[in-house]
């Protein structure tokens, strides 16, 4: 079962857009997952995804699909 919220995101956030997976930070705020690039490689961070953007952030305020596993 998935459900939809609309969740606090952490501030200055511009990298979240519709799609984008999301973890939380440690002020309790989602944030997109981190990725890097190791040897032409991207990696992304093996946090907990808590749900998937289904819009871009807006006056700090984000909706989710949440999936509670």
């Amino acid at each position: 079962m998935c459900i939809r919220d609309r969740v606090k995101a952490a501030p200055g956030e511009t990298a979240i857009a519709a799609g984008t997976r999301l973890t939380v930070g440690s002020d309790g705020q989602v944030r997109p997952l981190q990725t890097r690039t190791v040897e032409g490689m991207v990696v992304t961070e093996g946090a907990p995804v808590v749900g998937v953007a289904l819009e871009a952030a807006k006056n700090g305020l984000v909706w989710v699909l949440v999936n509670p596993q």
